[in-house]
């Protein structure tokens, strides 16, 4: 669970800069933006700034947020992810735009960008567009993100300091020239996914990497170096590498500068790199360069073990995205009984402390608030109904031809008739209980002939602090 930072002004700018801009398309692209603290909200623009078609904040429309606004601090609750945010921005477009140059640059109190709404077909520019956001977690993009116009993502998440993990695989990069300073002092990312990554255009990959510190297992199998002619310093400072996998690539430009490309990397790093002459020419003294191990064959799901610094294939404890833990990390949630570390609440279970555990039989879905006394159900199971309770906690219960029936433990029955020691009946609901005012769910506490009610039928009255409605005022 996100710990909201310390109630604080910020200011919010962004700089959106657009070229050539053609419309094509009225289709609306929307950013969701969440954030902490309180601060204003501010566009810097110039000759080629087209401002928003709309912003909300909290979901209300802000009218004269065009050009600049202020927003307070307030709570988002963000379900997916079981996050708690400050506010959430959203800003939409009802134009392509073509340009995301330092769209989020420096701004600090970003704390996730949804961007699977955004199109990006007609941009071809998105260098710095994260830049220094450095208490960022995430960035959602969509699965079939449209990104084969983009020539640069120089700096992209570049002083990202709080991103940890990043999925860029679903980028197309046919068009892609620069990736130079990319991923940049990203000192606590941990992995990317790079699978499908087209590198066949690019010719400047300059310190793409460089400090990021805790990266431990790098997949460049589908990176080639067609057109490099500069690539200094790509894993310069990953002082924690393991592994290294460039088994396809293929550096042809053999006077490309690479100086220092291997500078600090500890010489236990395993590298696998499988054409010759790329191999004599990064080659490093001190450096172990080896294919043969598990880590770097496709074919065998394999995990990678933190503690011991090497490849296996089961987990002796936690795992979360093919890395192996002692317990599961920060911000992520084990299911009880499993090994699996989760990001987001998995279908049919609450958030107990540091698990996930199992929603009620009856319910198909509950929230974090659940917990064995109170299921908070989201969705009943089939055969099962609602029933809400005087704090807005929902219960699924069993649908009966007759009356529910509870016994002393909360447990019930399906019965045709409630049992004598059992004989007070609320009707409207179903159920059959003891005393009126021990129900646990409504709290019903007045009775009259049997059956429970909120307040006293119409026509019949009740005696101060006595909970018996009577049809007729009773002597004294």
């Amino acid at each position: 669970m996100i710990i909201p930072f310390k109630h604080q002004k910020f200011s919010l700018s962004i700089l959106l800069i657009f070229f050539s801009l053609i419309i094509i398309s009225f289709n609306i692209s929307e950013i969701s933006i969440f954030i902490q603290g309180e601060g204003e909200l501010n566009f810097i623009y110039n000759d080629f700034y087209t401002e928003p078609s709309e912003i909300l904040i909290n979901g209300k429309p802000e009218s004269s947020c065009k050009k600049s606004c202020n927003f307070d601090n307030n709570d988002f609750y963000n379900s997916e992810n079981d996050y708690h945010y400050t506010n959430l921005i959203v800003i939409r477009y009802d134009t392509l735009l073509n340009s995301c140059q330092n769209m989020f640059n420096g701004i600090n109190i970003i704390k996730e960008v949804d961007l699977t709404k955004f199109d990006f077909s007609n941009v071809n520019n998105m260098e710095n567009m994260f830049r220094s956001c450095s208490n960022l977690i995430k960035v959602k993009f969509s699965n079939n993100i449209d990104t084969s116009s983009v020539s640069t993502m120089k700096g992209l998440f570049s002083s990202c300091t709080s991103l940890t993990t990043i999925d860029i695989s679903k980028f197309k990069t046919q068009s892609l020239k620069v990736m130079e300073d990319m991923f940049a002092s990203c000192s606590n990312l941990f992995s990317i996914d790079f699978s499908n990554f087209e590198t066949s255009t690019v010719t400047n990959m300059r310190g793409i990497f460089f400090g990021c510190r805790n990266l431990r297992y790098l997949d460049l199998s589908s990176f080639r170096g067609d057109s490099v002619t500069y690539i200094p310093y790509v894993f310069s400072e990953c002082v924690s590498l393991i592994y290294l996998n460039l088994n396809n690539f293929v550096l042809i430009h053999k006077e490309s500068n690479h100086v220092d490309i291997f500078r600090n990397i500890r010489s236990s790093t395993k590298v696998c790199i499988s054409d010759t002459e790329t191999l004599n020419t990064l080659k490093k003294d001190g450096m172990t360069f080896d294919c043969s191990d598990i880590c770097f064959d496709k074919s065998v799901n394999f995990k990678i073990d933190l503690d011991q610094n090497k490849c296996c294939q089961e987990c002796d404890f936690y795992e979360h995205n093919n890395y192996c833990y002692n317990s599961c990390p920060s911000e992520t949630y084990a299911i009880e009984g499993n090994k699996l570390c989760l990001d987001t609440k998995p279908v049919g279970y609450y958030l107990d402390s540091s698990n996930y555990k199992k929603c009620y039989d009856s319910c198909k879905d509950c929230n974090i608030g659940g917990y064995e006394s109170n299921n908070n159900c989201l969705e009943c199971n089939e055969g099962y109904k609602f029933l809400e309770d005087s704090n807005d906690n929902s219960n699924c219960y069993q649908i009966c031809d007759n009356y529910y029936y509870f016994d002393e433990n909360y447990n019930y029955f399906c019965v045709n008739n409630c049992p004598e020691e059992y004989g007070k009946l609320i009707r409207e609901k179903s159920k059959c209980i003891d005393i009126c005012e021990n129900d646990i769910i409504y709290y019903f506490q007045y009775e009259y002939n049997n059956i429970c009610y909120e307040n006293c039928p119409s026509g019949t009255y009740h005696i101060e602090n006595k909970y018996i409605c009577y049809d007729e005022t009773p002597e004294g």
